[in-house]
């Protein structure tokens, strides 16, 4: 059987990949950004940067409350709860 630190470390992990490649796509998209010749393809490039922006923010929230979470449960353990 798994224990929760497991699962815990394994969601950070993800959430740190997850935000890799957030920050990835940005840079890509920010690259064909310089690259789009009519204001149609600048718009949508800019429409999925703030869509790729706003699933970093959510990332970034979910694992800091997931750090938040584990350092609460560590304090739990040893104050004997």
């Amino acid at each position: 059987m798994r224990r929760r630190g497991e699962d815990t470390s394994e969601a950070g992990l993800a959430l740190g990949k997850a935000a890799s490649q957030s920050r990835a796509a940005r840079r890509n998209l920010a690259a064909a950004l310089d690259l789009a010749d009519d204001a149609r393809a600048r718009a949508a490039i800019e429409a999925m940067m703030s869509d790729v922006e706003r699933v970093a923010r959510r990332a970034d929230s979910m694992r800091l409350r997931l750090i938040a979470k584990a350092a609460s449960a560590i304090t739990d353990v040893r104050d004997g709860a």
